[in-house]
């Protein structure tokens, strides 16, 4: 599905392009004027703590479709220490359904007792198999910013999504306060895996574009833990110590001041009426 421009809800403010270029304005009247156009003042947002609790609430006593649920790479460790999302999901939710690309991931769910699990992939979700029913949430946790097309994958869930159906889409915030860190240092943190950033107005966007909605945008931090089972020497324990202590400083003062400073973001969406899939 092409994107309809008519629900490009961007709108940015009316400026004299004339006036700039002419040079009959100063430089600091051309930044002005070019931020104006460009400013997006940020919508009513709430902190939700950390992620899992949060989606476990959304999706208590509904049917759900979890996209992209085996965590591939990190599902052996999530399972061992029964932090794997998808598990939690399950003793909650009135039914969960998964579908993920990989297909070891999905049988090694099976093989650890989740039978409701399929695999398929999310930029092609119509010739995927797996049941369709009437779900209350398609939830897409950390996905969307792996994904190669999202404008496709955003597609492929207007054939899936019915009128009542909650999207959750759950991914790194662009403006979280440690991306100011970071490069202090001369370092990105960012997963290998990564394509794209968002922010609240460029997912707002995006969505837009494709059929969606915003119906509310969670805001959520949690504290970064090292991993005590990998020995370290003296010197990156210290470094990985201090880190965690500011990380912690972080999610307990700035983060609760200013929610838009947290590192992820939890938007909920629906379909727009009169708009539908390929």
């Amino acid at each position: 599905m092409e994107p309809d421009s008519r629900l490009d809800n961007v709108k940015p403010n009316r400026w004299n392009a004339s006036h700039l270029q002419t040079g009959s304005c100063s430089p600091a009247e051309r930044v002005s004027t070019i931020m104006v156009k460009y400013e997006h003042r940020l919508p009513a947002a709430s902190f939700v703590g950390s992620r899992n609790p949060a989606l476990l609430r959304l999706c208590e006593g509904r049917t759900v479709l979890h996209l992209g649920f085996v965590d591939e790479g990190l599902l052996e460790d999530r399972l061992r220490h029964r932090t794997w999302l998808h598990a939690e999901l399950t003793r909650v939710a009135a039914r969960v359904v998964g579908v993920d690309i990989s297909v070891e991931g999905v049988e090694r769910a099976k093989e650890a007792g989740f039978a409701d699990c399929y695999a398929g992939n999310v930029e092609n979700l119509s010739r995927a198999d797996f049941p369709r029913l009437q779900y209350d949430v398609i939830l897409a946790a950390d996905i969307i910013e792996h994904v190669a097309n999202p404008g496709l994958f955003l597609s492929e869930l207007q054939g899936v999504a019915g009128e009542n159906t909650v999207v959750v889409i759950t991914t790194p915030n662009a403006l979280s306060i440690k991306t100011f860190f970071f490069p202090l240092a001369r370092t990105e943190a960012v997963h290998s895996d990564h394509n794209f950033y968002y922010s609240p107005t460029t997912l707002t966007t995006l969505l837009g574009k494709y059929g969606f909605g915003v119906t509310g945008i969670g805001l959520y931090s949690g504290v970064w833990v090292r991993n005590r089972q990998k020995s370290h020497r003296v010197g990156e324990l210290v470094a990985k110590s201090l880190f965690s202590a500011v990380d912690a400083v972080l999610r307990y003062s700035v983060v609760l001041l200013f929610p838009y400073y947290s590192e992820g973001m939890l938007i909920q969406a629906r379909k727009l009426g009169g708009v539908t899939g390929t």
